[in-house]
């Protein structure tokens, strides 16, 4: 069994680093979808249900939290568990966004297994149930 994962980043590279990143990872993903913002994210959740969002914070047109803030009043999205990724260093950033209901956050660069485990942990998924394999390590 796969997950749907809906990333939400402005730039292009990093909506294709993360989704190779994933990949790699060897996280159970049966679709990567991306958005470039945070309105583009919701007309995606408009036409295709996630088990997961991965999103970035600074975004044009709608943000990270803006992004998030939406979702949460939304009941049949409120439950869809929140990861914001970003090279924010700010601590004051990163409560904000659990305060507002993120499960999670990851900073830039990452590793590809600590990816799959942040996806698997985040998802509610065993160690055991997932069959994490070791990788070699290495900033992407």
């Amino acid at each position: 069994m796969g997950y749907d994962i809906l990333i939400v980043d402005d730039s292009k590279a990093a909506l294709f680093m993360f989704e190779k990143i994933i990949r790699l990872s060897g996280a159970p993903v049966s679709r990567i979808l991306k958005a470039g913002n945070g309105k583009e994210a919701i007309q995606v959740l408009e036409e295709d249900a996630v088990d997961l969002i991965m999103t970035d914070i600074h975004m044009p047109e709608m943000d990270g939290f803006q992004l998030i803030e939406y979702l949460k009043n939304i009941p049949s999205l409120a439950k869809i568990p929140i990861i914001v990724i970003t090279t924010e260093g700010r601590e004051k950033y990163m409560v904000l966004a659990k305060d507002m209901g993120a499960e999670n956050y990851l900073r830039k660069p990452c590793q590809p297994e600590h990816v799959k485990q942040l996806i698997l942990e985040t998802l509610g998924v065993a160690k055991n149930e997932s069959n994490i394999d070791d990788f070699a390590t290495g900033d992407f």
